[in-house]
């Protein structure tokens, strides 16, 4: 070994010395009271798998837990919390291109025509706006999950997406719309967005345990240590498929990231390096593009659900707040100090990572559980003891009130519930079973098919992607409640938390028929033609948090895509004057118009 060669040696074992010093400057008083609050959170929550990294750059402290199913090193998929790192990502390609900003249209970086309900949001639509959140379209919650058409085909779809605020309005959750950004992505670093986060990010952060969800990238997670996402069924654990998580993929860029604590870390390290990486030779991205980044975007608003604003005084000791959407990041503050956080809540993982700049310190906590409000709960309780802890050494928060605490701030989330229908063992009405069979089709969600087979108990059954409800008939008319009993999908109706929550609402009108029972049209007067009720659609409670989709037999298509049409037709004499014959015949008979009136 040269002495060059011994030296790089030097400065890479330094470098791997600093990453994993485990509490160096917490007493061992003060780790154990931290691990203390750790360990009754997980008590509390009792969530099989517990993990936490906390960094202090400034003053050199780290320091790491875990507990139950779940170190530091295993992966947990964090959600939302991935927007960040694809702002980042974003960010460096940017900066790469110079005719490309934050605020330039979508249309206009994909060089396509960018469909969405009306004209003003197609041609106006920029990263700024799909990253804070504010274009004021539903989030189609179900399409991920369910899977019931292609990336390609959701992004036809998002013309029909349902209009729930005006544009730049207000925080309206949505990440269908990051498959918009997938395809950004590619147009701008030529790869897909998973290879150029490997190659931008993960790569020269030697993120190595970082995987992404999504059945096309099943190879890479190979080797990993993976937490296995978990719920609760009858008061018990219950480890989920991770093929529950595939759908990510379509919208990979808002939530297909899963990571590690100690990966985490070394994202804390990278933000607090103003975006150089590991080695300190290679700017990663420009600090002031990072430092943008970071800026609040658009306010959460204040609805009093503390998912969205936080808590505040004087219902906690100290507030904790989330006022603001930036790009890809929740900007809040805690104890006078402004952060930015990654929030992740998916069926089996709950993440949170607080992040604040001034101080350079940065906390990440994991749990394995529900998405109820007891585990968000806790992981911001967790993360405000940790923050107290590396910044002043000792915490409000204690290992004997923290269950407490966590009783009293989730009483803050409840809300009264309406009563859904009461599920009976027979139909309340005389229709039949067969009736409600067809093909209903919503032109954002999709098709739904309902079947019925009269040999398994008479089964009725709904099927959405690779979802199959089973439909339990109710005391109101038409109105079923959705269960799934088998497949990776189950739990989205029988875990604990998750039961009782989806509803199909059938609806009938009265259409005329010719005495074979076909449809006939309105102004046809043949002999024996006479009106008959029949189901024509089905409501679906609980498939999306904004709006219940419709969903009908042969339905019209939305008005603003006919609208569309004809404003594309209006416009079609303007681009004749591209031709240049067209040009100059018209400029002729002006040119002639003019010469007779001055005549």
């Amino acid at each position: 070994m040269d002495f060059s060669q011994f030296i790089a040696f030097g400065v890479l074992t330094l470098l791997l010395v600093s990453v994993f010093t485990d509490g160096a400057d917490l007493t061992e008083k003060q780790e154990n009271e931290l691990n203390g609050i750790a360990r009754e959170i997980v008590r509390c929550t009792r969530t099989p798998g517990f993990s936490l990294f906390m960094l202090n750059r400034d003053q050199g402290i780290t320091h790491e837990y875990s507990q139950g199913r779940a170190t530091t090193s295993h992966g947990f998929c964090i959600g939302d919390g991935t927007r960040a790192f694809s702002a980042v990502l974003l960010g460096i390609l940017i900066d790469k291109n110079e005719n490309v900003t934050w605020d330039t249209p979508v249309e206009e970086i994909l060089d396509t025509r960018t469909y969405l309900p009306d004209m003003y949001r197609s041609k106006n639509l920029n990263l700024r706006d799909i990253f804070s959140m504010r274009t004021g379209l539903s989030g189609m919650d179900v399409v991920p999950f369910a899977q019931p058409y292609d990336q390609d085909q959701l992004i036809k779809n998002l013309r029909y997406a349902p209009v729930v605020a005006s544009f730049r309005e207000k925080y309206i959750h949505n990440e269908v719309l990051f498959s918009l950004v997938d395809k950004v992505t590619r147009s701008l670093g030529g790869e897909s967005w998973q290879n150029l986060m490997r190659n931008y990010i993960l790569g020269p952060l030697e993120m190595k345990d970082t995987f992404f969800a999504g059945a096309s990238t099943k190879d890479l997670r190979n080797g990993k240590k993976i937490a296995d996402g978990t719920v609760h069924y009858r008061a018990q654990s219950r480890s989920l498929d991770f093929e529950v998580y595939d759908g990510l993929e379509i919208v990979a860029p808002a939530s297909a990231l899963c990571t590690t604590a100690r990966d985490m870390y070394r994202w804390f390290v990278f933000l607090s390096s103003d975006g150089q990486a590991t080695d300190r030779n290679l700017q990663l991205i420009k600090k002031e593009t990072l430092e943008m980044i970071f800026q609040g975007i658009l306010p959460r608003g204040r609805d009093g659900d503390p998912m969205t604003e936080g808590y505040r005084n004087p219902d906690i000791h100290t507030s904790y707040t989330r006022t603001m959407n930036s790009m890809g990041f929740i900007n809040g503050n805690y104890d006078g100090n402004e952060f930015v956080s990654q929030d992740g809540s998916l069926p089996g993982y709950q993440t949170l990572a607080t992040y604040i700049p001034d101080k350079r310190t940065g906390i990440y906590v994991a749990m394995l559980g529900d998405e109820k409000p007891k585990n968000f709960v806790a992981k911001v309780l967790m993360n405000i003891a940790s923050l107290d802890y590396m910044l002043r050494g000792s915490s409000w928060v204690t290992s004997q009130t923290v269950c407490s605490l966590m009783d009293d701030m989730e009483k803050l989330h409840v809300k009264p519930m309406p009563t859904g229908p009461r599920a009976v063992g027979q139909t309340p009405n005389s229709r039949e079973m067969e009736d409600y069979v067809n093909t209903y089709r919503n032109y954002a969600f999709g098709d739904v098919e309902v079947k019925y087979n009269a040999t398994e108990k008479d089964q009725l059954t709904l099927e959405y992607g690779r979802i199959t409800y089973h439909l339990q008939t109710t005391d109101k008319n038409d109105t079923f409640a959705m269960h799934v009993f088998d497949g990776p999908m189950w739990y989205s109706t029988k875990a604990d938390w998750y039961k009782k929550n989806l509803y199909a609402v059938f609806a009938a009108a009265q259409v005329r028929v010719d005495e074979d029972g076909n449809e006939v049209d309105e102004d046809e007067d043949e002999e024996g033609v006479h009106y008959v009720e029949r189901i024509m659609n089905v409501t679906i409670a609980g498939f999306d948090s904004q709006t219940d989709p419709v969903f009908a037999i042969n339905p019209r298509r939305p008005y603003y895509e006919r609208e569309r049409r004809h404003s594309m037709e209006c416009s079609a004499p303007s681009s004749l004057l591209n031709s240049p014959a067209i040009f100059a015949l018209w400029v002729g008979a002006l040119l002639s118009t003019v010469g007779t009136f001055l005549r």
